[in-house]
C-alpha cells in the first residue's frame, strides 16, 4: 500500500477523541477510568476496534458500554452490538430491553432506528412476550398522546400512533414509516381504502393483540356489520401483512358463518389467501340444508363472478357428498 512508504498517515472517519483513545490503548494495553469515559466515546471506539481488528479493546469497550446501559440507549447500544459484532453486548442489551424497561425503550429515537437498520430484531425482542404485547402495556402508550410520534389520517379522522409500534408489528408499516418511502419523513401520513372504523379496529389490535368484541357492543353495530367489518379487517391484516390478526379474522368469520355470509365469506377468503377458512366455508356451502340457501344469495353471484373456478370446487364436492 502506498501508506507503507509514508511518513504521515491521514486517517478519515475517526475523530481525534476517539483515535488518540486507541492509541492509547495500543501503548498501554488500558482504557481511561470508566467513569471518565462517554458512552458516544466508547461507541465510537467499538466501531474503531472493529474496523482495525482489535479484539480485546473491542471486548473491553463493549463491557463498559453494558455498565452504562439504560432505557434512553439501549436500543442503540444493539444497533453498535449488531453492527460491530458483539453477542455478548447483544444478548445482554436484549435482555435489559424485554423487562420492565420495554415500555419506555420502545419510545426513544433509537428504537425507530434500530428497526430500520436491523428489522430482524424484531423477532428477538418479541420471541419472550410469545404473544405480546403483555398487560395492555402498549394500549397504555396508544392513550397517551404526549409520546405520539405520527398521526395517520384515515377519511377525514385522525389516529395518534407511534412509527416504532407499528413497524414492530408490521414489515409493511416498516417500509412506510421508516424506509426510504416519502412517508418515512412525513408527520401525519394518509392511508387510503380503508374505513376508520376498521383501521381503529387493526390499530387496537397493533397495541393490545387483541380483536374487538364481536357482539356489536364495543363498536355498536349490528351483527351484520360485525361479520364486514372482521371481513374488511381481515382484508387490511392481508395488506398490512399482519398474519396474525389474519387468522383471528378468519376464525371469527369461521364461527360466524352462515348461509346468508358464506359466499361472501368465500371470496375474502380467496382474495387474501385463507386456505382453512376457504375449506370450511365449501364443507359448509356443500350441505345440502345449506347449498339451496346459499347459491340464491347475492353473494353467491359475486362468488362465480370473480372466481369461476369455485364452480368446479363446489362440483366435486358435491359429487364426493353423494357418493
Amino acid at each position: 500500500m502506498a501508506e507503507a512508504k509514508m511518513s504521515r498517515i491521514t486517517i478519515r472517519d475517526v475523530e481525534p477523541v476517539t483515535f488518540r483513545a486507541m492509541l492509547r490503548f495500543i501503548y498501554t494495553d488500558e482504557l481511561e477510568e470508566k467513569d471518565s469515559m462517554a458512552t458516544d466515546l466508547l461507541q465510537n471506539l467499538v466501531a474503531v476496534a472493529d474496523r482495525y481488528d482489535l479484539s480485546r479493546l473491542k471486548l473491553m469497550c463493549a463491557q463498559k458500554l453494558w455498565e452504562k446501559v439504560s432505557v434512553e440507549n439501549v436500543a442503540t447500544m444493539l444497533i453498535y452490538a449488531e453492527m460491530h459484532g458483539c453477542p455478548e453486548l447483544k444478548t445482554s442489551c436484549l435482555d435489559f430491553f424485554v423487562q420492565e424497561n420495554f415500555k419506555v425503550a420502545v419510545l426513544n429515537e433509537g428504537y425507530a432506528q434500530l428497526v430500520q437498520h436491523f428489522p430482524s430484531v424484531i423477532d428477538e425482542i418479541k420471541a419472550p412476550y410469545a404473544g405480546m404485547p403483555d398487560s395492555g402495556s402498549l394500549e397504555l402508550i396508544l392513550d397517551y398522546e404526549a409520546t405520539n410520534h405520527c398521526a395517520i389520517l384515515v377519511d377525514g379522522e385522525t389516529f395518534p400512533a407511534h412509527r416504532a409500534v407499528l413497524a414492530a408489528r408490521s414489515p409493511v408499516f416498516r417500509a412506510e414509516l421508516l424506509g426510504s418511502m416519502a412517508e418515512a419523513k412525513m408527520s401525519c401520513i394518509t392511508l387510503h381504502d380503508i374505513e376508520p372504523v376498521t383501521f381503529r379496529a387493526l390499530l387496537r389490535f397493533v397495541y393490545t393483540d387483541e380483536l374487538p368484541a364481536d357482539d356489536g357492543g364495543e363498536l355498536n353495530t349490528t351483527a351484520m356489520a360485525t361479520d364486514q367489518l372482521f371481513q374488511k379487517l381481515l382484508a387490511a391484516a392481508d395488506r398490512y401483512d399482519l398474519s396474525r390478526l389474519k387468522l383471528m379474522c378468519a376464525q371469527k368469520l369461521r364461527e360466524a358463518v352462515s348461509v346468508d355470509t358464506v359466499a361472501a365469506t368465500l371470496v375474502h377468503a380467496e382474495m387474501h389467501g385463507c386456505p382453512e377458512l376457504k375449506s370450511s366455508c365449501l364443507d359448509f356451502f356443500v350441505q345440502d340444508k345449506n347449498f339451496k340457501e346459499a347459491v340464491l344469495t347475492e353473494g353467491y353471484v359475486q362468488l362465480v363472478q370473480r372466481f369461476p373456478s369455485i364452480k368446479d370446487e363446489i362440483r366435486d364436492l358435491l359429487r364426493a357428498e353423494s357418493m
